[in-house]
This record gives C-alpha cells, structure tokens and sequence, in this order.
C-alpha cells in the first residue's frame, strides 16, 4: 500500500506515513504537504483508487503499522524504513529507496506526456523545482525515443504531405 500511495501520488515519504483517510474524498486526494505546506489536490489514478477502495480504515491515517496504529514521522519512519527495506529486498527490489519514487513518478508523468505545470500540480512543486528534479533524476525511457522518433516521422509526413497538396 505504501508503494502504491508514493507512485500515484509521487509524495515524500512523511507526507505518505501521516496522509489522514479524510483526505481521500470522492475519487481525489486533497491534502497540504507537511515541507511546504502547498496544497495538493489531485484526482487518484484508478489503480490507487482500487487500493484504497479495498483498505480498511482501521486509524486516522491510510497508512499504518503491522498493529494497526497509525506511522508516526520520528521514532516509528525508522521502524518504517527497516519494514520498507525487507519488502523491496523480498519483491526482488533490493537497493529501491523511498525517496527514488518520486523519480519515478515524475518520469511516469513526463513520459505519458504531462507538462511541468501538471507534473507541479500532482508533486506540489514549482514548475522551476520541476524542470531541474526532471534534469537530475528523469530516467531517458525508451518511451521518450519513441515519442520523438513518432513525432519526427508525423512531421516529415505531413511535410511531405502538404508539399504533394502544393505540387498539384
């Protein structure tokens, strides 16, 4: 659960651990980030929205420990991350860290074609934060080769094809 909430939301991990059920209301997330306090209003990805549909609301916060109490940011997030660090080993993820998520998340957005407004809207960054954390960590995907190389194909046909228009 924990995983699915970071990738559809790409969230720091505190803002995960102590995201309230009350901030999940018809079909979006709608929360403040506990670093900068920006608000997050997002509509939740169909997958994560089975998740959550599916999870017991057990405590005041999504997610919680093995007991069922709710995460806290000090002293349980270490507790946190020895649980996180033998459920990547065991899903065969072994060196994946929290914080590389939002990475992810971020080149999930970019590569379904997001623009760095939305890419902020969704992480609550700025569009600046955007176009230097899409420098630094944006993995180049096979994905983004394919868009370009589809893009410059569609241009040279149309080129092509208005050249034929005026030729006739």
């Amino acid at each position: 659960m924990a995983m699915a909430l970071a990738l559809w939301t790409g969230q720091r991990q505190a803002d995960v651990l102590l995201m309230p059920w009350e901030a999940y209301e018809e079909g979006r997330l709608r929360f403040r980030q506990g670093k900068r306090w920006r608000l997050v209003n997002m509509p939740v990805f169909s997958e994560l929205r089975e998740v959550l549909d599916a999870a017991p609301r057990i405590a005041a916060t999504i997610l919680t420990t093995g007991k069922g109490n709710p995460w806290t940011v000090k002293p349980r997030a270490t507790y946190f991350m020895h649980e996180w660090r033998a459920a990547t080993v065991a899903a065969g993820l072994d060196g994946l860290h929290f914080h590389d998520i939002r990475g992810t998340t971020c080149t999930m957005l970019a590569d379904a074609g997001a623009t760095p407004s939305e890419i902020a809207a969704m992480l609550g960054w700025t569009t600046k934060t955007v176009m230097e954390m899409l420098e630094r960590y944006q993995a180049m995907t096979a994905t983004q080769s394919d868009s370009v190389v589809a893009k410059l194909e569609a241009h040279r046909r149309d080129g092509a094809e208005r050249g034929a228009e005026r030729d006739r």
